[in-house]
């Protein structure tokens, strides 16, 4: 596996700090539990993404990724290294 999909500064953004409308280019992932299965969900290194829903109460998350809608919990929400737009 290419370690271009590793974000290894933690300057910036993760996904979770991002706003309902916010646009971002994703900068990475973390190496944590749920790494390969956000690869799996095509969470990869300058993919264009949108958060759609944000649930209260720090509920999870819908971001869109061109016509793909994914839900995200918090958790893996953090493990999403992204740079505004």
């Amino acid at each position: 596996m290419s370690s271009s999909y590793f974000c290894y500064s933690m300057i910036g953004f993760n996904l979770s700090d991002l706003k309902v409308g916010d646009k971002a280019t994703i900068s990475g992932l973390s190496t944590g539990d749920n790494h390969t299965a956000l690869l799996a969900l095509g969470f990869m290194r300058g993919k264009s993404i949108e958060v759609s829903l944000r649930a209260p109460f720090n509920g999870p998350m819908a971001v869109r990724m061109g016509q793909t809608l994914v839900s995200l919990r918090p958790e893996e929400a953090l493990q999403v290294f992204v740079d505004k737009l």
